[in-house]
Formats: structure tokens, sequence, C-alpha cells
């Protein structure tokens, strides 16, 4: 996992739990997930791919769009919330596979 800050960069449309306010920070930890997932269903219905730049988060509304940025380096990436998680105790966000590692996250 890395330190990381992340930033709503465009709202999703559907309402969830939470809304997502354009220009909103929140920083904590994150990782990747992605091997052994490759084909199933994401919280929002798509095909999950690995491949995609996409994450999960537990509460921001689905095709919310972040710009993630590792603190240490200042790198970062954008990706669109499609997925439920993370599950794992401490973090909050949880990167796909190919985001993760454009962005070196562990």
């Amino acid at each position: 996992t890395r330190k990381l800050t992340f930033a709503a960069v465009a709202a999703g449309k559907k309402k969830t739990v939470k809304k997502a306010k354009i220009g909103s920070v929140l920083r904590g930890e994150a990782s990747y997930y992605g091997p052994g997932l490759e084909g199933n269903l994401t919280a929002n219905g798509e095909v999950f791919n690995s491949s995609e730049m996409t994450c999960a988060h537990k509460s921001l509304p689905f095709n919310t769009w972040l710009r993630v940025t590792r603190e240490d380096t200042g790198e970062s990436v954008v990706v669109r919330v499609n997925d439920r998680g993370p599950y794992a105790k401490g973090r909050i966000l949880d990167l796909s596979a190919a985001a993760g590692k454009k962005n070196r996250v562990r």
C-alpha cells in the first residue's frame, strides 16, 4: 500500500450513500486488485477488466472520476469508480491493476 491523495474531478450521476463534490480531497492508503477477478461483474454491473483505469470505493457514486496522486512522488492517475471496496482494514481505495501499476502502488 502507498499513501495517496485522491480528489473527485467529475461527479457520478447516480445517487448513492455519499455525493462526490468536485475538488474534494481524501487522503489514505490504497492498494490494487485484479488478479483472479478478471471477467467478474463489478458492483455497477460491468465486467471487471484489470487493464482499465478503474477503482473501488465504499460509497462514492459510480462513474465518479478521481485523480489519485502518490504523496511521495506526485505521480497521478485518473480512474473511474465502478466497484465497491476496499475491504482490507485501513484502506480507502482499491485501484485496478493497470492504475495501481501505473501509479506504482503495491
